[in-house]
């Protein structure tokens, strides 16, 4: 594949698919034989079935389309027209085949059953409010911005495989050998940038380098898990913070979701995933009422995880891990050397909270457990004013669209 944002996928008889990802909405797809492209099928956000009828000259095939951007699946189903196979006439030949013939990450994901966002944002005010609770005045920050439009899902599963972006499958097996699969959803937000403007998340010298905030749902089947991802049990508000799965979490983000998504090479990424924390890192502020209910407050201190930090050469250079890595680094801002920093993909060390709550959905059989994380970061001991400013904007995000997934106040 010469093309790194192209990815062939072989079928069968001759036939193959061919992917591309030009945006984070988008999938097209290019069904082939043998080298020769006959038609082009985009896949958005809504599940789609199309027909298509193609003369392949010793026959005519028909073949039906399915999509599901949110499953991240495309499957098909051929049959043969009569009038050319084998010389016969008449109307349509029987059902061939069908099959699935791709599963690929990243999906359109759903965060409290919806797949539009509301990206925390922080400004000026907000930092000027958090400056002088502190007695400071208000640093310079700038604004922060979301980077895909939707929320991205990524299924951490290692028995199916995924094309364009198997990140999935190596989180599960680096990361959570010991959970159950389970279904990721993010939105995230950097600091602002532009192309011909300053860096912020790649740029060490920036209090954005290398932060996020903004929010996860993660999904797990109960049958499988028996708890909710990020908690001890199934209490309500009574359950009690899971933290392993918290700072595995938190590795796995930023050292494989972001570092490696976005070329940081894999044994560098591994250097950091170890999961220990020190108790004295774990600070528990037990329940906060936002927005009419209850959520779990948590800070987690003193994380290093890798970075998407470019030097120039003779420093380690990104490689393409997957299908979409250039699209992942324009979402996070543009790669530009700094002057002191000779050495690519240098670790931050930061400092973040959490606000969870957890519900259920689904029917007998097929019933899930949804944790929602709110949450932000900054470097460790440091700008502890941007920190509040990220708190004020996911708390004023969850009081406006996601009040009704906190814990009740009379359980």
């Amino acid at each position: 594949m010469s093309d790194p944002d192209v990815q062939d996928i072989p079928i069968g008889w001759g036939f193959s698919a061919r992917y591309t990802y030009p945006d984070w909405h988008r999938v097209t797809m290019a069904f082939r034989f043998r080298n020769r492209e006959l038609f082009e099928h985009t896949l958005d956000a809504d599940a789609e079935v199309e027909q298509h009828t193609l003369d392949l000259g010793f026959a005519v095939v028909v073949l039906v389309v399915e999509s599901d951007l949110g499953a991240g699946t495309v499957g098909w189903r051929m049959g043969i027209a009569r009038g050319r196979w084998l010389g016969g006439q008449g109307g349509m030949g029987r059902h061939v085949r069908s099959a699935t013939i791709l599963r690929f990450d990243p999906c359109i994901g759903r965060i409290g059953g919806e797949t539009d966002v509301h990206p925390p944002a922080v400004d000026l005010e907000d930092y000027g409010a958090a400056c002088r609770a502190h007695g400071t005045g208000p640093p310079d920050y700038g604004k922060s911005r979301n980077s895909t439009g939707f929320p991205l899902r990524l299924h951490i599963d290692d028995s199916v495989e995924r094309h364009i972006d198997d990140v999935g499958w190596r989180v599960k097996r680096r990361m959570f050998p010991h959970r159950p699969p389970f279904v990721f959803n993010a939105v995230a937000c950097v600091g602002d940038f532009d192309r011909d403007g300053p860096q912020k998340y790649t740029n060490p010298d920036s209090p954005w380098f290398n932060v996020f905030l903004g929010y996860y749902q993660l999904d797990c089947r109960k049958q499988l898990w028996g708890r909710p991802f990020g908690f001890e049990s199934a209490s309500l508000a009574a359950s009690q913070p899971c933290i392993d799965d918290l700072v595995r979490l938190g590795k796995a983000d930023w050292n494989y979701f972001s570092a490696w998504d976005c070329g940081v090479p894999e044994d560098v990424v591994d250097r950091y995933c170890g999961h220990d924390i020190d108790p004295s890192d774990v600070v528990d502020h037990g329940l906060v009422v936002i927005g009419g209910g209850r959520w779990r407050h948590l800070e987690l201190l003193d994380l290093t995880v890798a970075s998407a930090y470019i030097a120039p050469p003779p420093a380690q250079q990104p490689v393409e891990n997957n299908a979409i890595c250039s699209l992942f680094r324009d979402s996070y801002g543009y790669a530009v050397p700094v002057d002191g920093y000779d050495e690519s993909f240098i670790p931050a060390t930061l400092d973040s909270f959490q606000y969870m709550a957890y519900h259920e959905t689904g029917d007998a059989g097929d019933e899930w457990y949804h944790t929602l994380i709110f949450g932000g970061t900054v470097h460790h001991d440091a700008d502890r004013p941007l920190l509040d400013a990220q708190k004020v904007a996911d708390r004023l995000v969850i009081a406006e669209h996601y009040a009704a997934f906190g814990f009740p106040i009379d359980d």
